[in-house]
C-alpha cells in the first residue's frame, strides 16, 4: 500500500529489509518535522504537491484492482497493483526528498541499499545460471523446435514468472509455444487461430506454463523444458511429450485415453 513493497522481490529477507526501509523512511521524516517546527528548517515548496500525489497513488492502489481481463478470450492483465506501487515509491521519496532530511539519515539510507544490492546480486545470479543452463538444454534440439518452458521459484519468492529465463534461450533456436504474449491479444504480434508457432489460446497459455496442462494430440510435436532436479531449481531438463502427459511431468507415463461413448455403446450392441 504505501510503497516499500517494491523492495521484496525473491524472498522473506527482502520483505523484512523493506519494513526497515519504511520505518527508517518515517524516522527520518519526524526528524525533519522536528527540526521543521523547533529548529526552523523550512521544507522545500514542493512538499505539499509531494504529498498529494502520494495520497493519490496510496488511494489508486486501493481502489485499482490486482487483475483484469478485457474480454472473456484475452489474456489476463495481471499484477497492476504489484506494478504500479513503484509510482507510490516514488512518489513516497519525493516527500522525502522535500524534508530537509538530517545528515545521519544518509547513513541508514546507504546501509539498505547495500544490504538490497548485495541480495539482488545473489539472487538474480540463480536467475543466469538458470539461462545458462536452459541454452545447454536447448543447443542440442532441432531448429525450430515447439517447447513449453516450466519452471517454479521457491516458495518465499514474489517474482514467480522465472520461466521466462528459459524462452529467452530459445531465441534464434526454438520456439516457446506457450508463450502467453501472441494469445492474450494484447500485443501487436497476434496468433492465428491453430498457429504452428505458438498457441491461439490464453488459457492454454497459462496452464502451460504452469504445467497443469494435459497434452492433447494436435499439440504434438512439442517438448517439455523443466526443472529436473528438487535440490536445484535451476537444473533443467528436455524430453519430449506425449499425449495424456502434464507439461511439467515429461518423465511420467502418459495418462491411457478413455474409451469413446460410441465405442461403448458398439461394444453393448
Amino acid at each position: 500500500m504505501l510503497g516499500q513493497d517494491q523492495l521484496i522481490l525473491f524472498g522473506r529477507r527482502y520483505e523484512i529489509l523493506s519494513w526497515v526501509a519504511l520505518a527508517w523512511g518515517i524516522v527520518c521524516a519526524l526528524a525533519a518535522i522536528y527540526d521543521w517546527f523547533f529548529r526552523e528548517k523550512v521544507p522545500s515548496a514542493t512538499l505539499r504537491l509531494a504529498l498529494e500525489f502520494y495520497l493519490v497513488a496510496v488511494v489508486a492502489t486501493f481502489c485499482l484492482p490486482e487483475n483484469l481481463r478485457t474480454n472473456i478470450y484475452a489474456g489476463w492483465i495481471g499484477l497492476l497493483v504489484s506494478r504500479l506501487t513503484l509510482v507510490t515509491a516514488i512518489f513516497g521519496l519525493l516527500v522525502l526528498a522535500s524534508l530537509r532530511l538530517p545528515r545521519w539519515s544518509a547513513y541508514g539510507a546507504s546501509l539498505l541499499a547495500a544490504a538490497f544490492f548485495l541480495f539482488l546480486y545473489q539472487d538474480t545470479g540463480k536467475l543466469d545460471r538458470m539461462e545458462a543452463n536452459a541454452r545447454v538444454v536447448v543447443q542440442p534440439l532441432p531448429a525450430g523446435t515447439r517447447i513449453v518452458a516450466v519452471a517454479n521459484p521457491p516458495v518465499d519468492w514474489r517474482i514467480e514468472f522465472i520461466h521466462h529465463s528459459i524462452e529467452r534461450a530459445c531465441i534464434g533456436r526454438c520456439f516457446s509455444f506457450a508463450n502467453y504474449e501472441p494469445s492474450s491479444l494484447q500485443f501487436r504480434v497476434r496468433a492465428l487461430p491453430d498457429s504452428f508457432f505458438v498457441t491461439d489460446s490464453a488459457d492454454k497459455s497459462e496452464a502451460m506454463s504452469s504445467g497443469d496442462y494435459l497434452v492433447q494430440k494436435d499439440d504434438l510435436p512439442l517438448t517439455s523444458i523443466y526443472q529436473c532436479d528438487d535440490a536445484d531449481f535451476t537444473r533443467l531438463c528436455a524430453l519430449p511429450l506425449r499425449e495424456g502427459q502434464k507439461a511439467e511431468d515429461p518423465e511420467d507415463d502418459p495418462v491411457p485415453v478413455p474409451a469413446s461413448p460410441k465405442g461403448d455403446s458398439q461394444l453393448q450392441n
